[in-house]
């Protein structure tokens, strides 16, 4: 007979991970067999980072935890968790905006997913500061460095050099156009 393992899934675009999502991760992970951190492709969003890139970064971050694994799906986070046999679904909040949103995905999975139940856990310090929207505008605005605060450490030489590559790319094509932007 085998034996039954309790697993979460922490869904979230992820674009890229900040601190408040290894918060997050280090504080679910103990409570689970099985954590797994999945990074939702939404076909009509433009993210900054590749789901691949993001996956990477995410397995950098979960390393030193344990008990956590980096994914990446399409669809409903329910149904996605119910394919995996996940027993909840973990979620953060930074403040009572995000209370308020969270609240309406947690019904909406818990609908679709037949009970599925959502856990909050709450951010503090940089964490409860950090959002991906302003790591993204730092990085878009030239300010790597000041990026990499709101990015865990294990997570920062792989962010840079995502960043680098990106730039040299454009780079690349702006010297192939001909053009200079």
């Amino acid at each position: 007979m085998g034996t039954c393992r309790r697993k979460a899934l922490f869904p979230g675009t992820f674009d890229p991970p900040t601190c408040g999502h290894r918060e997050i991760i280090a504080k679910a992970a103990p409570l689970f067999d099985e954590l797994i951190v999945a990074v939702g492709v939404n076909p009509d969003k433009r993210p900054m980072f590749t789901a691949k890139e993001r996956v990477r970064l995410l397995e950098r971050i979960a390393a030193p935890l344990g008990r956590v694994r980096a994914a990446s799906y399409t669809g409903l986070t329910a149904d996605f968790a119910r394919a995996e046999g996940a027993l909840a679904i973990v979620r953060g909040l930074r403040s009572c905006e995000d209370l308020a949103a969270e609240r309406d995905l947690a019904l909406g999975n818990e609908a679709l997913g037949a009970g599925l139940p959502t856990i909050f856990f709450l951010t503090t310090g940089t964490g409860a500061q950090a959002s991906s929207k302003l790591v993204r505008a730092l990085i878009a605005g030239g300010d790597v460095q000041a990026a990499e605060a709101f990015v865990p450490e294990e997570a920062r030489a792989l962010l840079r050099a995502f960043v680098t590559r990106r730039l040299r790319r454009a780079g690349e094509r702006r010297g192939a156009t001909g053009r200079r932007d």
